[in-house]
């Protein structure tokens, strides 16, 4: 029983009594009115005349928080009262933030323009600001908004909580060197905050060291995660160098999702001490006597760990007789290695004895590498085109033809050889990557490269040349561009949620002929929010390579949670408009019903049932529903039933499309009669049953000339009349 009918009961008894008091005695009648008039006012709930404010009691919004530079969720209220505790309507209140520029000062702004606003109590005493007109600053912490009505005055506590996380920066720890396989002094400290700067707690920092070359690791792993503090602070562990010297960095980025920009902790793993000495350029080459040979000689030193060893003094000695070549100012020059632990000679000269020979290069207590070099006859004085002179390829693909040219003497002799240097133009624009920079001429005078064409289009040329001779061979060049992308499979599908489309995207890129073109990037992408698909990785963008007839496969893409249609973007370098594929997401049909709450209870008729009607809607894989129609049904037994609100025996709603996916049934009020009965519920063809029982109330009595009777939880006594 509600408490209205609780109330009313020991009112309706009186009025029993009254009636036959009423013709006895009129005077008591009055008198009796009098007292049932005192009688009822404190079951209600009275305004009184305005009067001055005493208290305000914060009623809603206190201690919530939102992020920063958003409106707050719940409205800011508070009940006005005077000093007796009486309701006060139209009495000003003024709500007050901590004053300050909004992007340096933990507050609010009401209605976007103020830190303080005025409102007035309604008739039931309270005083309301909305949520949707107090805005957090774009400082985050907590504060407090002061509530004031003439001397009364309270506080509402409210939080600006930091935004998502806006950049990552390096606290500490970058800048720093070590031996190599030693551990670095100082932990890695990257610093987060969100858009306005504010430090971001408890978001979890991935620390990535390179997985190959210059690196290390984090007790054996390349990877670190951890967790920001209080300040935004994400402290790596310690960090042991490994094998490998040079320079490197190790990142940290946000785990979930990754920032655009990460930090950056610069390293510099340093060398062991000399350990071996390898040939690095110069041999074999020749020259012709009393000429400069093309290439300088150049050694590599490193340490036990293949690590390149700078500021090492190494030793080059030609023989002293017969074929040989001196270097500026001898037969021996010495040399420093550079940061990449390499020597280079100074220039080396042919003698005017033919023949081949080795120049000896060595370190203080290493080991001794020999250059194998040749002083030829006759000089250089022709270079032509051979073959390959003039071709196109499409963008990123090689030439067909190797770049080849004929060196020849004053004669018209093959030279064989002969050192020929190829140069292609700058990468910046059209070009081509050649397999070598340069070539050595057969017994035939021939030497040649192969070209691989950069991914600009355009026309350029390949010059080659030979040391001694005036002019160069030259070779017209053509990069293609792609200019179509076409859908070749996967349009026009649909498939369940959550569930894998049958076939996979494929587009097709051609060029302006209508050729297939190999090794292009195709990046696809779906919608990120609504319907939309996911490739592997659960990730809503893919990449693939065209193959050999210009086709780019996508992964498999599976629908996610929503349904409807939606369009699926392909797209390539080169090409500004996508090509789209018309994707469906399909409703799952429900396959179960599972009870959340509310089965098995019982009220007192015309009661409320205390607990609402809750289920959840499961497909045939036991994925939950969202967003699914479902109807509650009354069946009444032997009369005994219940309505929803309204006086309706049904109720339909839709389970939520988020969290739990419940569907909840309107309140519930048992009708007049006793007894147990059962609520339907239904989704598509799938059925699930409440038991729900009305209990009748307790009867009353009258015993020795006093009436007793109990009625639910309210007791009510009293005696009878004396009649006159």
């Amino acid at each position: 029983m509600n408490a209205k009918k609780a109330s009313s009961a020991p009112f309706q008894l009186l009025k029993r009594h009254l009636f036959a008091i009423f013709f006895l005695n009129i005077p008591t009648c009055i008198r009796i009115l009098l007292v049932c008039s005192a009688f009822v006012v404190p079951f209600g709930r009275a305004v009184f005349a305005q009067s001055v404010p005493a208290t305000l009691t914060p009623v809603s919004g206190s201690g919530q928080s939102t992020t920063v530079n958003t409106t707050f969720s719940n409205p800011l209220k508070v009940l006005v009262q005077d000093a007796n505790s009486n309701l006060l309507n139209n009495v000003a209140v003024t709500f007050t933030a901590p004053s300050g520029s909004p992007t340096s000062t933990t507050s609010a702004q009401f209605n976007g323009v103020s830190n303080t606003i005025t409102v007035y109590s309604d008739s039931t005493g309270y005083a309301t600001v909305p949520a949707s007109s107090v805005t957090a600053s774009q400082k985050a912490g907590q504060y407090n908004v002061s509530v004031t009505a003439g001397a009364a005055s309270t506080t509402i506590l409210l939080i600006n909580a930091a935004g998502s996380p806006g950049n990552i920066s390096v606290s500490q720890g970058a800048g720093q060197q070590a031996a190599i396989l030693t551990t670095l002094p100082t932990n890695f400290v990257a610093l987060l905050v969100d858009g306005f700067g504010n430090p971001t707690p408890g978001v979890s920092v991935t620390f990535t060291a390179p997985s190959s070359g210059a690196s290390g690791t984090f007790s054996g792993l390349s990877t670190a995660l951890t967790t920001t503090d209080a300040n935004g602070l994400a402290t790596s562990p310690a960090f042991t160098l490994n094998a490998v010297s040079g320079t490197f960095n190790v990142t940290a980025n946000t785990t979930a999702s990754p920032l655009g920009q990460p930090a950056n902790f610069n390293l510099v793993s340093l060398p062991g001490s000399a350990n071996q000495i390898s040939l690095y350029q110069g041999a074999p080459q020749s020259a012709q006597i009393l000429s400069a040979f093309g290439t300088l000689l150049k050694v590599l030193v490193k340490d036990s760990n293949n690590n390149p060893v700078p500021n090492v003094s190494v030793t080059f000695t030609a023989p002293v007789s017969g074929a040989t070549a001196t270097f500026s100012g001898g037969a021996s020059v010495t040399v420093s290695t550079d940061a990449s632990g390499i020597a280079t000679s100074s220039t080396l000269t042919a003698n005017s004895i033919t023949g081949s020979y080795n120049i000896t290069a060595s370190y203080s207590g290493g080991s001794t590498v020999s250059f194998a070099l040749t002083n030829t006859p006759g000089s250089a004085a022709n270079i032509s085109v051979n073959g390959g002179g003039s071709q196109q390829t499409t963008v990123t693909l090689a030439f067909g033809s190797s770049l080849s040219v004929m060196v020849t003497d004053s004669n018209n002799n093959p030279v064989s050889g002969q050192l020929v240097t190829f140069t292609s133009p700058s990468q910046l624009g059209a070009s081509a990557v050649l397999s070598s920079g340069t070539g050595t001429t057969n017994s035939s005078g021939i030497a040649s490269v192969t070209a691989t064409a950069n991914s600009t289009a355009g026309n350029y040329t390949v010059t080659a040349s030979a040391a001694g001779v005036g002019s160069t061979a030259s070779f017209d060049m053509t990069n293609i561009n792609p200019s179509a992308i076409a859908v070749q499979a996967g349009d026009s599908q649909s498939t369940s949620i959550n569930t894998n489309f049958a076939t996979q995207l494929a587009v097709k890129v051609t060029n302006g002929t209508g050729t297939g073109i190999q090794g292009l990037v195709v990046t696809f992408t779906a919608p990120s929010s609504g319907a939309s698909g996911t490739f592997s990785g659960s990730a809503v963008t893919t990449t693939a390579t065209t193959n050999s007839s210009g086709i780019a496969t996508a992964t498999t893409i599976k629908a996610n949670g929503t349904t409807g249609a939606f369009v699926v973007n392909a797209t390539v370098a080169g090409i500004a408009t996508p090509t789209i594929f018309n994707l469906t997401n399909l409703a799952a049909a429900a396959n179960s019903i599972t009870i959340n709450q509310g089965n098995s209870q019982s009220t007192a008729i015309n009661s409320d049932f205390t607990t609402s009607l809750r289920v959840q809607v499961y497909d045939i894989n036991n994925n939950l529903l969202g967003n699914y129609p479902v109807t509650f049904t009354v069946n009444p037994v032997s009369g005994a039933g219940a309505t929803f609100s309204g006086s309706a025996t049904t109720y339909s709603v839709n389970t939520s499309s988020s969290g739990s996916k419940y569907a909840t049934a309107a309140t519930l009020t048992g009708n007049n009669t006793a007894g147990s009965y059962t609520v339907t519920v239904t989704a598509g063809s799938v059925t699930q049953t409440f038991t729900l029982t009305n209990l009748a109330p307790a009867t009353i009595t009258a015993s020795g000339g006093r009436i007793t009777g109990h009625v639910h939880k309210y007791s009510v006594w009293q005696r009878a009349p004396s009649h006159r």
